[in-house]
C-alpha cells in the first residue's frame, strides 16, 4: 500500500487544497490462462477475480455518480 499526498495551493489567495491517493496491489488480478493455475488455487484465483471485477463495477459507478451503485 502506498499513499500519495498531493497538496495545492492557491497563488491568488492563499486556500490550500490537500488529497490523498491510496495506491493498493490487489493480488489475483492474473490472467488464469498464462498461471497454470488448478484445483483450490484455481477457484481461489476465479473469486478474487470476480470480486476485484465488483469492486471495478463500483468504483466505476462512484466515478460517474451513477444513481445506482451495484453493491
Amino acid at each position: 500500500v502506498h499513499c500519495v499526498t498531493v497538496r495545492g495551493e492557491n497563488m491568488m489567495n492563499g486556500e490550500c487544497t490537500r488529497s490523498k491517493l491510496w495506491l493498493v496491489d490487489l493480488a489475483g488480478s492474473e490472467r488464469l490462462a498464462k498461471t497454470d493455475v488448478q484445483g483450490e488455487r484455481l477457484k481461489e484465483a476465479q473469486n478474487i477475480n470476480k470480486s476485484l471485477s465488483a469492486l471495478g463495477d463500483v468504483i466505476s459507478s462512484l466515478a460517474t455518480k451513477s444513481p445506482h451503485i451495484p453493491y
